[in-house]
């Protein structure tokens, strides 16, 4: 059996939350429809957190999840719990639809002490802002009602009786609230960390809407100061394979790399370069201020300057140098027929033999060349944004999937960016894996019908398997498509 396995994310593919879920942030609830980026909500420590993206689902089939404190949460069965079965010792991130097929009960962890921002001498009264005011107040105020052995709490109003409950959970606690005859009982509970999901009911069709937030945990709060996640599928297979394997996080960009490693434990993450270049023991590379020597030595093929406006302005060198490099990432041999970049590779090679200098292009070579394998020769292999590897890179990492249990390629070949730098988009043909092996994930967070529906008779008519990577529904807005004269160059 194949282990190697492809999933075609298409733009904005995810989870989905119902658009009127009420979403805890600083200033009280809000509804989920009304969020938007740059937001402060709260995260499962109690800590600010910002939303840094925005996702409106259209409309999804949700579901209604029932929690033993009586709270009811709508969303779909791609949307992510923080959970822990019973009789298990860990937690684990996991879908509604995975809740669903559990035998055993399973349990969401409470939130700690929300940190509501104000002062805190805010008086004694039970009220909305007590509810809402630090910390230090609202346990004050908690601690001297269980200071009398208190169970249950009866109050005249449900108003009351909510703000009373929730006081409870805001700090943490678990708590209930019931009527009982013309009274409303709040029965708090301090020994309990957790509650449990009752019931997953089928309810109907509604708008939705995702989150992420910038949180560690990667959680926000929502009704009934529920723990909900954000994370990416991507993610959540690393950390599910980092609980039993040795993991690598494969990225195209330092920056993906550095998040990837920021928030997924157990994991090493890199880009292909950084990993060769920590195989080959950090040689110097032709870069920064070995640039600037070259330049001097060679002004006729110098790799580029600074115009005026601080921009880099390509120059002769800089194209034949780029078109060598395609060559090389393309796995084909320099032409020796074409004098003058044929001249320049010479004097590049002399350079970097002179000052024992490589460039990025050597690394992978004699990486792949040497058949070097990663650190701690990991036995499971993520390839995010595959669409924009080279062949070179592909080779590279092929090699070394061929020797892990498993590889999990995750990009969509309708964008891929870096085919001028030799991106091999194709290496994500559904055709060269077992079915079985290939998952699509068939939502998108942000693509509006009208620009789906454009882009996707464009590329069908231009790209003969398409079809494999526009099976996705767009969002439930219109959007639009719109014909501009500006350009890059001429914004104007």
């Amino acid at each position: 059996m194949s282990n190697k396995y492809l999933v075609i994310g298409p733009p904005g593919t995810g989870k989905a939350l119902y658009y009127k879920a009420r979403i805890l942030t600083p200033k009280g609830w809000v509804r989920a429809s009304t969020v938007k980026e740059g937001d402060l909500l709260f995260d499962m420590n109690g800590d600010p957190t910002k939303v840094i993206g925005v996702y409106p689902q259209g409309r999804r089939q949700l579901y209604t999840v029932t929690f033993s404190d009586g709270t009811q949460i709508k969303c779909d069965l791609n949307h992510l719990w923080v959970v822990r079965v019973l009789g298990k010792s860990y937690f684990s991130i996991e879908t509604t639809e995975w809740m669903m097929e559990q035998k055993s009960p399973v349990m969401i962890p409470l939130t700690q002490p929300i940190q509501f921002p104000g002062n805190n001498h805010i008086g004694a009264k039970l009220s909305k802002r007590l509810l809402y005011g630090p910390v230090k107040a609202r346990q004050f105020y908690i601690n001297e009602l269980l200071s009398t052995g208190v169970k249950e709490i009866s109050l005249p109003t449900s108003h009351q009786a909510k703000i009373l409950r929730d006081l409870f959970r805001g700090l943490g606690y678990y708590a209930t609230m019931e009527k009982l005859f013309d009274r409303f009982i709040v029965r708090p509970r301090v020994d309990v960390r957790f509650k449990v999901v009752t019931r997953i009911e089928k309810w109907k069709e509604a708008e939705a809407v995702c989150f992420k937030v910038d949180s560690p945990s990667e959680t926000y709060i929502i009704d009934g100061y529920t723990v909900t996640h954000n994370t990416t599928y991507v993610k959540r297979q690393a950390e599910r394979a980092a609980e039993k394997h040795n993991v690598l996080l494969l990225s195209y960009t330092q920056a993906a790399a550095k998040e990837m490693g920021r928030r997924i434990e157990n994991c090493k993450a890199g880009t292909i370069h950084s990993v060769c270049y920590h195989l080959l023991d950090k040689p110097d590379v032709l870069e920064g201020e070995w640039l600037d020597k070259w330049n001097e030595a060679y002004p006729k093929y110098r790799v580029g300057y600074k115009d005026e406006d601080g921009f880099e302005t390509a120059t002769l060198g800089a194209r034949l140098l780029n078109s060598i490099m395609l060559d090389r990432v393309n796995m084909r041999s320099v032409a020796r027929d074409m004098p003058q970049k044929f001249d320049f590779y010479r004097k590049w090679n002399q350079f970097k033999q002179e000052h024992n200098l490589v460039d990025f292009c050597d690394m992978i070579e004699a990486v792949y060349r040497r058949g070097l394998m990663p650190p701690n020769r990991p036995d499971v292999i993520f390839i995010d944004e595959a669409q924009d590897l080279s062949l070179l890179e592909m080779r590279l990492v092929e090699m070394w999937a061929s020797r892990a249990k498993v590889s999990l390629w995750v990009g969509d070949k309708l964008q891929s960016l870096y085919a001028w730098r030799g991106a091999h988009p194709d290496i994500l043909n559904p055709q060269l894996v077992p079915q079985e092996n290939v998952r699509t994930l068939g939502q998108s967070w942000r693509v509006p019908r009208v620009p789906q529906q454009y882009a996707v008779k464009w590329v069908c008519d231009k790209i003969p398997d398409a079809h494999y990577y526009t099976q996705y529904k767009p969002t439930d807005k219109d959007g639009f498509v719109k014909k501009v004269l500006h350009t890059v160059q001429c914004p104007d």
